[in-house]
Formats: structure tokens, sequence, C-alpha cells
């Protein structure tokens, strides 16, 4: 697996990864504690504690990035939309360091032993089911986090959840609770329903000039004609010029005199450790780590008489981690282990067992299995690496020099041919595109963000700066801009009377429907309104809320628990409800209830999850207590 992230370090991937932990992830580096920055870049303030635009579009990103990844090909604008990221992430942050400050308050503590305790079971650090510090460094290593940060994230995860333990520990949940969640989740219904169609009410919609006049000023955005542009613009690839870059035998020597430390390999040891906790159960701490010490000191005679270090570390080091790989810790360099360890490993020799290690963890026994000393990467093997790096670097500045120069002439004249010209003898390629708006057009210009908005925001003959864009350099200039606006009203008169033929047929469909639903639940025999209506009635299979639709129709129900509660005296269901081009009228045709037998195999799985859901209820009841008291300012226009 090692392996596997070197290779994508670069890549999603790791961010992949990392969703398994999303909620420490996503708010990495989000707590109580003031940041720097400038009063113009605050969008909201808790208590007088600042939220920088960068803590808050650091969030949102890693919050929209998972939910990319999350939904895969089933995200869209709309689904972004729905999910209204942007003031669910603010809101995030807000209750995070309201949570977090009020246990601040209340004195709520996070030992080192439980921070570490959550790192070493958090699966994704984990291999063949023991934790691992060589991915664990790797992982956070791959997302620029630094382990300090990481591990004071976890800290604020237990802390919350240690107040959250304390606001909901007395909720509790009754026999008669569990058995009507049960009853609601497994009960199946099959319904009746009579289903009234937009198509059968077009004929009747007749509207006259005055009606679609009036609908064109009520619906006039819908109709706004967005802003088109035609724009000219100039490209050159970044690797475009290497053939044309000549390094000297100085530069790549200096190169490599000023990144030495780069070329320099740090020694590592491998090493396996037994490692002895104080009980941190015990109120007298000093007996505690006195106790702890005496159990060390009899193991390491043992290991000096000469036992396997390996078995010891396996019957008792307490180091979850490594202790059933017989002590085993991998390869490490400096840096990666607390100082007192580290000084202790690197100090012995290959097959050397150190003296009794004290840290803050415990005491340890070390054993260094192989060593590897320090060197430095010679020239002679760093020179294709070097080379490399310098030809792309010179490669892109004189294509960067280049079109600063074709940019002063864009500016000059507008002649396509002179531009033409000069761009062949400097290798920039220049396109011109059609007319097009910010949702068709032009592939290349839409599909990057800083090309698109230099595109749809300069004004006619502006000239946008030097963009640097993925792989090449660009340059934009407006040829022509019109603005948007609101269209004639016979320009798009049929549009409006299609429009409104479409919206006055499902107002009189869903007036029906009421209608038909009203009489019925005043006494109506329901069959006898949908044929003397003329509507098309039928009947579902049998389905749970568990199965979320009615499989026959595809109609989501699985928040509209009140059809699974419809009884033969009651058998309407109250509420008319839409589904694509209809509106459908349900009653109660039968119904399978569910066993006790049933209900006694997922009991205690059912009195969990509805204590969870107790408890996720109060907590957010109480968050919103803060939030009441808080002094709460959230400047909604920089979100």
């Amino acid at each position: 697996m090692l392996d596997f992230l070197r290779r994508k370090k670069r890549s999603f991937v790791i961010l992949l990864i990392f969703f398994a932990i999303i909620v420490v992830f996503i708010f990495w580096g989000v707590g109580p504690t003031p940041q720097q920055g400038s009063e113009n870049q605050v969008v909201a303030r808790v208590d007088g504690i600042p939220i920088y635009g960068s803590t808050y579009e650091d969030a949102y990103r890693r919050e929209l990035e998972y939910y990319k990844r999350a939904l895969g090909e089933k995200f869209s604008p709309e689904v972004l939309e729905r999910l209204n990221l942007r003031e669910r992430t603010i809101n995030a942050i807000i209750d995070r360091i309201l949570v977090l400050k009020e246990a601040e308050r209340q004195g709520v503590e996070v030992s080192p032993e439980e921070v570490r305790e959550r790192i070493f079971s958090t699966s994704i650090f984990q291999q063949n089911g023991v934790f691992s510090k060589e991915l664990y460094f790797a992982i956070l290593q791959a997302n620029r986090i630094k382990p300090a940060e990481y591990e004071d994230t976890v800290r604020q995860e237990l802390m919350i959840e240690k107040m959250a333990d304390s606001v909901t520990r007395d909720v509790t949940v009754t026999d008669e609770e569990v058995w009507k969640k049960f009853l609601v989740e497994n009960r199946k219904v099959s319904l009746n329903y009579i289903v009234v169609e937009k198509e059968g009410f077009r004929k009747v919609v007749k509207p006259d000039e005055e009606a679609l006049g009036k609908f064109f000023k009520e619906h006039g955005s819908n109709y706004m004609v967005p802003p088109k542009v035609r724009v000219l613009y100039a490209w050159i690839d970044k690797d475009a010029l290497l053939e044309e870059v000549e390094l000297k035998e100085e530069e790549i020597e200096a190169y490599y005199k000023r990144h030495m430390n780069e070329y320099r390999v740090p020694a590592r040891v491998r090493a396996r450790h037994i490692l002895i906790r104080p009980d941190s159960s015990t109120e007298d701490k000093e007996k505690a780590w006195q106790e702890a010490r005496e159990r060390i000191e009899k193991i390491l005679e043992r290991v000096e008489k000469g036992e396997d270090f390996s078995e010891l570390a396996k019957r008792f080091s307490q180091d979850p981690g490594s202790a059933q790989k017989g002590g085993e810790l991998g390869w490490f360099e400096e840096g990666m282990m607390v100082k007192e360890f580290e000084q202790a490993a690197f100090s012995l020799e290959k097959g050397e067992v150190s003296p009794i290690v004290k840290t803050q963890y415990g005491f340890h026994i070390i054993k260094v299995d192989d060593r590897k000393p320090g060197k430095t990467i010679s020239l002679k093997e760093a020179r294709a690496e070097i080379e490399e790096k310098l030809k792309r670097r010179y490669a892109m500045r004189l294509a960067r020099k280049r079109m600063a120069e074709f940019h002063t002439l864009l500016k000059k004249t507008d002649s396509t041919d002179e531009l033409e010209e000069q761009a062949r003898r400097f290798g920039i390629t220049v396109k011109v595109t059609d007319y097009m708006d910010a949702h068709g057009g032009d592939e290349e210009l839409l599909g990057n963000k800083d090309l698109k908005e230099a595109a749809f925001t300069l004004p006619r003959g502006g000239v946008s700066g030097i963009i640097d864009a993925d792989k090449g350099f660009y340059i934009l200039k407006v040829i022509d801009r019109v603005e948007a606006h609101m269209p004639e009203f016979e320009e798009v008169k049929e549009k409006v009377r299609e429009d409104y033929t479409e919206y006055m047929a499902m107002k009189l469909a869903e007036e029906k429907a009421e209608e038909i639903l009203e009489k019925a639940m005043a006494g109506e025999d329901v069959k006898e309104l949908a044929l003397k209506e003329g509507l098309k009635m039928g009947n579902t299979v049998f389905f749970s809320m568990r199965d979320g639709v009615i499989p026959d129709l595809g109609i989501f129900v699985a928040q509209r628990q009140a059809i699974f509660t419809l009884k033969e005296e009651l058998p309407l269901y109250p509420e008319v409800i839409r589904h694509q081009d209809g509106f459908y009228v349900f009653w109660l045709r039968s119904s399978q209830e569910p066993s006790k037998e049933a209900f006694e195999k997922v009991k205690k799985r059912l009195r969990d999850a509805l204590l969870m859901e107790k408890r996720r209820e109060r907590f957010s009841q109480w968050i919103s207590e803060l939030r009441e008291k808080a002094d709460i300012e959230i400047r909604e226009e920089l979100l």
C-alpha cells in the first residue's frame, strides 16, 4: 500500500482514502483558537473569534470533493444546489467552535493516550489490522498535514464526542418506541391510487395575448438572454520550447550545490520495541509510573538473559500497533518518533538493545534490527533529474517571456493577420471563437475556471493578463461582447406560450387531485370520483419504508412515514404527491404486518439506532441553544 501511496501521492486518490475519517479531514485546522489574517478576509465571527476566508474555503473545498467522489456520476449542479454546501460548511465551522469553546469552559480534557488510541484504531492507518507508523506518516505527508496538527484535530474531535456524551447520556428509548420504529420500517403496504396527469389538461388551456404577456412579465428571468462573447485567445504549451533550451555545466553544478539538502538521504533505523504504559485508571499517577517501571525492568532482565525479543513483545507490549508483529516498527528516520525514543534508537548499533527509555507514552525497551547510514546522492547520480528540472524551468520562463511580448502586441492591434504572423514566429497558437455564453461554446475556455472568468468579465476590447492554466500560458482578448438582456416578447412568444400551457396544465391537474382528495376525505367514494372524471387508477405491489421508493412507480417515500401507518378505518394518505407529470392520490389497499419473532431478531440493533437518532437530535438542540446565546456574525456576501 505504501508503494501505491508513493505512486499516487499527487492525485485525489489520497483524498479518497481520507473519506474514511472525513470529519477530521474536512475540519482539520478548524477550531476556536484565533487565526492570523486581515479584517477584510473575515467571513464570520463567533463571540469575537474570526473565521477567515481561507479556513472557510479550505473546509468547503474538502467537503465538496468528498461529495463529488462519494456521489460520482450522480453529482450535478442540481445536487450541489440541494446540498446547500456553502451555508452548511460555515454553520458546521461555527457549531464546531461553539462546542469546543464550551468544552474548554467545562474543563473537558483529552489525554495523549486517548488521541493515540483513536489514531491506532483508525483502519486507514492499519496494515493487516495493525497500526503502521510508516503508513500513518505517508498518508499525512501526502496530504501536507503535519502529525502534530492532525493529532490536535483528533483531540478536538474527541472533545466534541465527550461533550456529546455529556449532553445526551440521559437520553433513553422505551420498548414501545422501538416497536413503533420497527412497525414503520418493516410493515409492508399495497396502495390503490388515482393519478391526475398534466396531459389531460393541455387542450383546455387557451391562453390569450393578455395572459401570455402577464406570464412573460412574471417569469421574465426565465427568458433572459445570457451575455455572449466572441474571444481571441492565444496559448503556448509550457514544454513547447524545451528543445530551444541549452544548459551550461556551471548552471547544473550551481543548482546541485544550492539544493544539496534535497540530495541528502537521512540515516534510518529499523527497530522493534516493547512498551509498558502506566495504568491511566489509577488515581495515584506516581505509583502507576513506578509500577510500570517495575514491570518493564523484569522484562528487560528476560531480554538480557537471551529470551526472544519478538516473543516477549507479543506477550507483554502494550503498543497495539506493533505488539502482534513482535514490536516491529519498520524503518524510520529522525523526526518521526518522539525525541527520547529517537535519540535512544539512533544511538544503538545493529542488534543492540537499549536500556529502559521513558517517554510520554510509558517505558520502552528498543532493539535495532538494522540501520542505514545517511548519504548524499552524487552530482553524477542526480544530473538527469537536475537537467530535466532546469530545462522545464527555463522553457517555462522563455514561454512566458514570449507571451509577454505577444500580450503587448495584442493591446496595440486588432489585425488578426499581424497577430497570427507574430504567433507563428513565437510558437504560439491563436484561435478565435464563435459567439458563446457561459454554458456552451469553446470547451477549452469554458473548461478552465480562470479562462472562463476572464472571457466573461472583460469588456469589449479588453485583454487579460497572462493566465497560467494547467500545461500552458494563455492570453484572451474579447473581440465583441453582447450583454445579458431581456428579449422582446414577440421574439420568445411561442416559447412563452409553450411554458404557459405546461404551467397551467400542471396547476389544473394539481387542483383536480386536491379536489378529489378533499371529497374523498369528506366521505365520498374515491373510485366513483375517479370513474366520473375518467382518471387512471391502479395499485402498487407491496413495499416497505426500507425500500425507499414505490417499486412500480419510482416515487420516493422514505421520508413519508405516514404512508406506512395507514389503517383500514383511515385508509387515505392526506397529501397529494407530485411525480413527474402527474399528481397521485393514494389509499390503503392491503398491509402485511411484521412478526414479533422478526422484531426480536433486530430489537437490539433498532434500539441502538433509535437511541443514536434521539441523541443526535438532543445534541443538535443543545448546539442550537449555544447559538442563541452566542454573538454570531456571518458576512453572506463573502461566502
